[in-house]
């Protein structure tokens, strides 16, 4: 894009969206992605003092099923903390912590549905890890 079509683009844009005027080519990226930083220390924080393995992944979160609804309380009090204000969290599934809350005649169905059998392909990677971690338990290697 040449520079007089990307000054086009972004007069539309501010157009459309003029609260942001002042924001563009400012360099607000390093203070959105700071907070953004904070918001999941703290959610690391919260887990690990309490020894429940957590994962991040970019803004989003990978926890054990039965523990959904822990997570999303601590991420809104991290938003709280660190932004002063709630921030929308996407509920892209519930966690069996939220189904016994919501409807407990549903968490047998909920666990079977998680409890799936599982494909040939996950069954050898799961073999492979099993074996490499009795490799290593033996004595057998590692670092």
């Amino acid at each position: 894009m040449k520079n007089k079509e990307l000054f086009r683009v972004m007069d539309a844009f501010v157009e459309k969206h003029p609260f942001l005027a002042n924001d563009l080519c400012a360099d607000r990226g390093i203070a959105l992605m700071n907070k953004d930083s904070k918001i999941a220390a703290h959610i690391l924080r919260v887990f690990t003092r309490h020894q429940i393995p957590v994962l991040s992944v970019h803004d989003s979160f990978i926890i054990d099923y039965s523990m959904a609804r822990r997570l999303k309380l601590a991420m809104q009090a991290a938003a709280i903390g660190t932004l002063g204000h709630q921030v929308a969290i996407t509920n892209n599934y519930q966690g069996l912590d939220e189904v016994e809350a919501a409807s407990p005649g549903l968490v047998d169905d909920y666990v079977e549905m998680r409890h799936c059998p599982r494909c040939p392909a996950y069954e050898v990677r799961q073999r492979l890890f099993n074996e490499r971690l009795a490799y290593l338990g033996s004595g057998g290697g590692g670092t």
